[in-house]
């Protein structure tokens, strides 16, 4: 099975939050500003990735993120 074939270009996928202190970057410390964290907002870019792409795939495969 050519798994490349299964994921292509384009595919969409969403993730949200509600940012709250716990996610700021003084919170998770990744900075003193009171903003989201960068690491909180990689975690929603994998969340939409994963919503794209985790349904076409095959039972017993997962995605993975290599490069950011």
């Amino acid at each position: 099975m050519d798994l490349a074939n299964l994921v292509r270009p384009g595919a969409a996928g969403s993730a949200s939050l509600v940012v709250c202190e716990e996610h700021t970057a003084p919170r998770v410390g990744s900075g003193k500003v009171h903003v989201l964290a960068t690491p909180v907002m990689i975690n929603l870019f994998e969340a939409a990735a994963l919503a794209a792409c985790e349904r076409l795939l095959p039972e017993g495969h997962q995605s993975l993120g290599t490069v950011l």
